[in-house]
Parts: C-alpha cells; structure tokens; sequence
C-alpha cells in the first residue's frame, strides 16, 4: 500500500469559536501564560470585564499552538484543561479522524514546525 502525503490543513480543523456568553467566571489562558508548553498561569474572568483577545473556546483533545514568531508554546486541551478559554493569539487545531491529538502535538512542537512557522510568521 503506497503512503500518502497530506498537509496539515486537510487533516485538522481550524477553530475560531468564539467565547458566548456565560455566568460566574472561567479560567482565561493567555498568550503568556503557557510557557514551555507545560506551566499554565490563568487568570479568572468574567463575560462582562473579559480582555477582547480572551475570546476563543477548546474541548477536550483540541491542540493550541502561538501563532507569534518564535514561541514555541504548543497545548493538548484535556479533561482537565477543557473548560477554560484561549487567547485570540492562540490557534485552535481540531484533529480529524486522520491524525491523534497527541501526535499532532509533537508534531506542532517540532524544530521542523516551528522552524517552518517562523519563516512565515510576519
């Protein structure tokens, strides 16, 4: 059987959800806050004093990754990480059923990735 080549884009979703209104507060994860991929520093937010940029929802086996050049910050939303909210700064990946979430994360953890990232970003 001959192996096919695939680009990332065909095999996960994009996600752009944007925060809808809710009571109480939530755990809002910036930009900042997640550093190398493992320490997560919330900050707790209301819907009506949340920042603009706090505006993006996860579920569980989504990956995050920074879109800025040179950060290599990369996040599996979990069970335990599933009901917080992300910062615009973020880019929300949904896998399909072509690719497991966990690989996905290494894979956006990479040199090779955010080696290609960065010659990209501007």
């Amino acid at each position: 059987m001959k192996a096919t080549e695939s680009n990332i884009v065909d095999i996960v979703n994009i996600i752009n959800e944007s925060v809808k209104k809710y009571s109480g507060s939530l755990s809002y994860l910036a930009t900042g806050g997640l550093k190398d991929s493992m320490t997560l520093e919330y900050e707790f937010v209301e819907f009506s004093n949340k920042p603009s940029r706090a505006d993006l929802t996860v579920k569980k086996g989504d990956v995050i990754t920074a879109r800025m050049k040179e950060t290599k910050k990369v996040l599996e939303i979990t069970e335990e990480t599933q009901n917080i909210i992300v910062s615009t700064g973020f880019l929300v990946l949904r896998p399909t059923q072509q690719i497991n979430s966990r690989y996905l994360y290494h894979y956006l953890k990479s040199n090779y990735f955010q080696f290609s990232k960065d010659n990209l970003c501007t």
